[in-house]
């Protein structure tokens, strides 16, 4: 639960959001790993959780940073669409792709400090490996085009240690098994919600 207070709208400090890439396709098996593109279900859940991040940021507007493997650069194109990004703006990052959780937790903590809100696309296993690394979360793995928001109470991305952030379960529409909050969770809500008026 978070309760808002005069104090504690100066925390955290910084704000990481982990986003795996969005459903890719395996139609085409002479293309490379790397350049495997977003199917139709990739395609239509990635603006959905777009919105959702937006929600969520409440007008803020975070740096990207992404794998440059095709489906997490077209994921990230995506959000930036969305959060009224320029694509050039994007951050590609080739460490990202096949990454373990050591190598990431090293690339963030060479973030510029100029940004306190980070949206980082990447792939697993690394990805899910890296929000346990950095904070205590009540999830596997993270399903394509899953978020998970992580906080910090520091002032620079390079004071970030193993195990120093929150998880921010607001992601979460509702249940404690679906604290990751994957599009088809996010859609199904949605028209939960359309259904209840």
């Amino acid at each position: 639960m978070f309760i808002s207070t005069a104090a504690e709208h100066l925390l955290p400090m910084l704000s990481l959001t982990l986003i795996r890439h969005a459903k890719s396709s395996w139609d085409d098996i002479t293309l490379d790993d790397f350049e495997r593109p977003l199917n139709e279900r990739g395609r239509r859940d990635a603006p959905l959780m777009a919105q959702r991040l937006a929600h969520l940021l409440e007008g803020v507007r975070p740096a990207l940073v992404s794998s440059p493997a095709l489906r997490a650069a077209t994921t990230a194109r995506c959000f930036a669409s969305t959060l009224d990004i320029d694509a050039q703006d994007i951050r590609y990052e080739p460490r990202i792709y096949e990454a373990e959780a050591a190598t990431l937790l090293s690339l963030i903590r060479g973030f510029d400090d100029t940004a306190s809100t980070v949206a980082m696309f990447g792939h697993n296993p690394g990805f899910s490996e890296l929000c346990h690394l950095l904070a205590r979360c009540e999830f596997d793995e993270m399903p394509t085009c899953a978020m998970a928001r992580i906080e910090f109470d520091v002032e620079h991305w390079s004071q970030i240690e193993r195990h120093g952030g929150c998880f921010d379960r607001r992601v979460a529409r509702a249940e404690k098994a679906e604290i990751i909050a994957g599009a088809e969770i996010v859609e199904k809500r949605l028209e939960k919600l359309d259904l209840m008026g």
